[in-house]
């Protein structure tokens, strides 16, 4: 048994475009109104979301103070198809949106009608989500490891001293550590300064298994005003707390050639990260049944604390061993800028019609060092070009309605679709070959997915009393990923889609006083 938990300043990234992309996603989330227009409210205003949307909307508020609390329940399922299709489901509660805002009429201004102000706290992303799959195909994970291990040496080092652990001047990646202390690489006996696979895993029967808790939870500070019930204006500093725990497990099992001979590899990655952003918006309302808005959302400037936990086991002949290595890391991240247009038009006191448009900039996010770790921003050169080549602006396009049916009961629908935020070169494991172990590649953590297109389509039903008021809402939301058991640089792997659907309910209750 080889066990090593030493900090070694290895050549590898500890970032890369696939965590950057999850760091800086969020889904639409909020109250149980809100979801069930598919959040198309950035013009319309008049919900307590709009904290963290169009802020200006919480001005729609005339003299009502309001508190609102709402539970949240998610029901997953997840499908793979490798060389054979395998279904995952989960569940999740949680509180989706806790809001209080207060409204303040100013009789005696010849202009402002109102300022309203508001605290929230909001889910705006959530994920407890797990899948398994077969990959048929592409090289295996130990040509991986010895392709890997190779070109660190460049035909020049010794594996024996560059792959030593307590060897504090090597560079080398980790995996290729772990693989030659268990011996799932050995000395090439022809070449001293090359490794070879003593398993020639070529025809492995690979499985792998992931498994996701994440949230990212939104603490709200927002104030708004009312000018002549036909300019409105708001702006909102949030504070978030993000969490994310990544557990994988990938087997290669070489049974079909070999008496019970394979490779097992398990990780673990934990993100912590808190931030600060703002967002500024506006909503004019040009004739009594119209109202355009906008609104800009800076970037939450984020500390990231990484925590790494990889284990390799292998089982040559049924002589096992196995090594661990345990990494962390700190740094700065920026998530992306956003741009919100809208429009709304209100039919009396029957219904309305409300239309958005986002722009989420991925391009926009960045690494950057943090001054207690010791890093510099260089360091995060090649993962922040990683971003500018492959990563591109997400498009959000969202329509809601709603009927009041009764004079206290209304229903409501809507639809959202959301573009990837990756390039076509990215999202389909097309990048450059050179690129693909730079981009993808971090630390411990081989597999990686990328996020393809989204929808949701949603619906509700609201009642509405003197003081007391109920939302009911219904979601469906459906994304696809491309996944990967680890970089196709050293040994191609084909990517595997996986469809990623998710029903969601909500329900709001709020007092009015």
């Amino acid at each position: 048994m080889a066990v090593a938990a030493f900090m070694v300043a290895a050549s590898t990234n500890a970032q890369n475009i696939a965590n950057a992309v999850h760091i800086g996603t969020e889904n639409i989330n909020g109250t149980a109104r809100y979801r069930s227009m598919a959040g198309a409210f950035g013009a319309l205003g008049g919900d307590p979301t709009v904290i963290t949307d169009n802020p200006a909307g919480l001005a729609i508020y005339r003299g009502t103070n309001v508190l609102t609390v709402t539970p949240h329940w998610g029901f997953t399922g997840t499908k793979s198809k490798g060389s054979e299709e395998a279904t995952n489901k989960d569940n999740n509660f949680a509180l989706s949106n806790l809001a209080a805002i207060f409204s303040y009429r100013t009789p005696n201004s010849d202009n402002l009608v109102n300022f309203n102000f508001g605290l929230s706290i909001d889910r705006q992303y959530d994920n407890n989500s797990k899948y398994n799959t077969i990959i048929d195909g592409g090289s295996s994970f130990g040509q991986y490891l010895t392709n890997q291990a190779n070109n660190y040496l460049g035909g020049t080092m010794s594996p024996s001293t560059a792959f030593d652990w307590y060897n504090t001047g090597t560079t080398a990646p980790f995996l290729s550590m772990m693989a030659y202390d268990i011996y799932a690489i050995v000395d090439d006996p022809n070449n001293p300064h090359a490794v070879i696979d003593p398993l020639k895993g070529n025809t492995a029967y690979k499985r792998l298994f992931v498994n996701e808790d994440t949230r990212l939870d939104h603490y709200n500070i927002s104030g708004a005003f009312n000018f002549n019930d036909v300019f409105y204006l708001g702006a909102t500093m949030s504070i978030s707390d993000y969490s994310s725990i990544q557990r994988t497990e990938f087997d290669e099992d070489y049974s079909y050639d070999y008496d019970g001979s394979y490779i097992s590899y398990d990780n673990k990655v934990e993100f912590k990260g808190a931030g600060i952003g703002f967002k500024v918006g506006v909503i004019w309302s040009p004739f009594d049944n119209w109202r355009l808005g906008a609104s800009f959302h800076t970037p939450t400037w984020t500390t990231i604390d990484e925590y790494y936990e990889g284990s390799m086991i292998t089982d040559d002949e049924h002589v096992s061993d196995w090594s661990t290595y345990y990494d962390s890391w700190k740094y700065e991240f920026s998530t992306p800028w956003e741009y919100q247009f809208s429009a709304a038009y209100i039919f009396g006191t029957r219904g309305l019609l409300s239309f958005e448009y986002d722009l989420r900039d991925f391009t926009t996010m960045e690494y950057s060092h943090n001054r207690s770790y010791g890093l510099t921003d260089s360091y995060f050169n090649n993962v922040n070009d990683c971003i500018d080549r492959y990563l591109q602006a997400q498009h959000t396009f969202k329509v809601g309605s709603e009927y009041r049916i009764t004079k206290n009961l209304s229903g409501r629908l809507g639809y959202a679709f959301v573009t990837s935020p990756y390039t076509d070169e990215a999202l389909y494991g097309n990048t450059a070959a050179s690129d693909i172990n730079q981009c993808f590649y971090e630390t411990t953590k081989v597999n990686y997915q990328t996020l393809g297109n989204q929808y949701y389509i949603t619906g509700g039903l609201g009642w509405t009393g003197t003081n007391w008021y109920v939302d009911a809402a219904f979601m469906y939301h459906h994304s696809k990923y491309h996944a990967a058991a680890y970089p196709g640089d050293f040994a191609p792997t084909e990517p595997i889609d996986v469809n990623f659907g998710e029903k969601n309910f909500d329900v709001t209750i709020g007092y009015r006083f």
